[in-house]
């Protein structure tokens, strides 16, 4: 499935409070509100939004990296906080025929993930797809995998190992293709996935794949 993005807008901050909008759609629009009390801007998405077509807001500082702030649902607003000291940011509002609790969820436990701010840890995890599993100690140092040690596997060769955020990415991917069925239980504290169950095609056989994040231990 192909997710579309209907319109951007970027928005930069200044210590005047000033802002450029460029509108990529004329019948959907985004609008932006800014509260000088809280310091907060609500965006607001407007215009013919029949359908099950769900919007996500994304934010980027460069316009290569974009990541989920929020789901459009009540009154089509996402209140956005600004932090100090202000920088240019952009966002865009990204629309596709995607799940929403499960997107909601996601991006729930992806910021839990993101505020814990861990680069450096151990993780255990057991993973596998198909007839095919991996259970071991992978290192993380800077956010990238560094080591892996097997503590029980089936695999030919040393398979590829992710980090946590290369797992919600990996999970993402099949949030947005629509995967028939995706089990999801998130850690309450750190908002990992814990444990994930994907049948990306009923139809298809061997190509369910698996994977708990039994532990993250912070170095």
């Amino acid at each position: 499935m192909n997710i579309n993005t209907i319109l951007i807008f970027f928005l930069l901050v200044f210590f005047n409070n000033e802002y450029s909008l460029l509108r990529g759609n004329q019948e959907i629009q985004l609008n932006v509100n800014y509260s000088r009390l809280i310091g907060e801007y609500s965006i607001s998405l407007e215009g013919d939004l029949t359908g099950s077509d769900s919007w996500v807001l994304q934010s980027s500082n460069d316009l290569n990296n974009w990541e989920d702030l929020d789901s459009f649902k009540e009154n089509n607003i996402v209140r956005v906080s600004m932090r100090f000291p202000l920088k240019a940011r952009y966002f865009r509002a990204r629309k596709g025929e995607m799940v929403v609790p499960y997107l909601d969820d996601f991006i729930k436990h992806k910021q839990i993930w993101s505020d814990a701010n861990l680069n450096d840890y151990v993780m255990e995890i057991n993973w596998g797809v198909s007839w095919f599993f991996w259970h071991g100690l992978v290192t993380v140092q800077n956010n990238k995998v560094i080591s892996a040690e097997a503590i029980d596997s089936n695999w030919f060769e040393p398979p590829q190992q992710r980090t946590v955020d290369e797992w919600f990415n990996h999970l993402r991917y099949y949030i947005d293709n629509r995967a028939d069925q995706i089990d999801v239980i998130y850690d309450k504290e750190l908002g990992y996935t814990k444990s994930v169950y994907i049948d990306f095609e009923r139809m298809l056989a061997d190509e369910e794949q698996n994977w708990r994040i039994i532990r993250v231990i912070p170095k």
